[in-house]
């Protein structure tokens, strides 16, 4: 396995949409493949993939399979969720109290052809909606925006980004679920942490764990909004 830190601005892979004046060959699986190919890391019969996207604009970290036996396994646990995720993120107003934690569970419907998601609070007669889960803690709060624990239970895409506008606190910088641009130009969203939570036949035992500091704009954001240094 690889694990890396996804900055934000670069897309998971090819055919996801890249931010403006990206190049449209450049993403994280390229770059990956690029590494791996130059240190002789992985064998010749087979190509790695990424486990878990991110957005092009939510930093944070993915797992790449280097063998097969790597990649099936670790997308069975993202699958089973078996693998807990941790992401910190910005949202706009008072989500709640400084250490409260709450859990949102709705259903889900995907727009593909706006790339957007919406919150359902009953599922389609069509049952083309599915259950989503959305657990936070809230870390810090200032006058206009709180500082989040986000855990994403089920792991559909946009579903922080979704789920914290469907209850009016979209991500701040998040324009297309209607968030507040004044702190940054896109969804202030970062994968932290990734920890297995099941036993596996790869060499790590469960609770093995990852973790990634926030990039060096969102941290400053968050200092200076909060003076949060956790």
């Amino acid at each position: 396995m690889l694990v890396v830190n996804k900055p934000a601005g670069l897309a998971s892979q090819g055919g996801q949409k890249y931010a403006s004046g990206g190049n449209a060959h450049d993403n994280l699986l390229a770059r990956i493949l690029f590494y791996l190919q130059e240190n002789g890391a992985h064998a010749a019969d087979f190509t790695p993939a990424i486990c878990n996207r991110l957005d092009t604009n939510t930093s944070g970290l993915v797992i790449c399979g280097k063998t097969l036996h790597a990649l099936q396994t670790v997308n069975s646990l993202f699958a089973k969720r078996e693998i807990k995720k941790e992401y910190l993120a910005i949202a706009c107003g008072a989500v709640g109290n400084i250490g409260e934690t709450r859990t949102l569970e709705n259903f889900y419907e995907k727009n593909t052809q706006t790339n957007t998601a919406k919150i359902l609070t009953a599922p389609l007669p069509t049952e083309n909606s599915n259950i989503v889960i959305t657990s936070y803690t809230v870390l810090a709060v200032s006058q206009k925006y709180s500082l989040l624990s986000v855990s994403p239970i089920t792991g559909r895409s946009h579903q922080i980004r979704a789920h914290l506008a469907h209850i009016s606190h979209p991500l701040a910088g998040d324009k297309k679920y209607g968030g507040d641009t004044s702190p940054a130009k896109h969804q202030l969203l970062h994968c932290r942490r990734l920890e297995i939570a099941a036993k596996t036949a790869l060499p790590y035992p469960s609770g093995t764990a990852w973790e990634a500091a926030p990039p060096k704009n969102m941290a400053e954001i968050i200092r200076k909004l909060f003076n949060y240094r956790g």
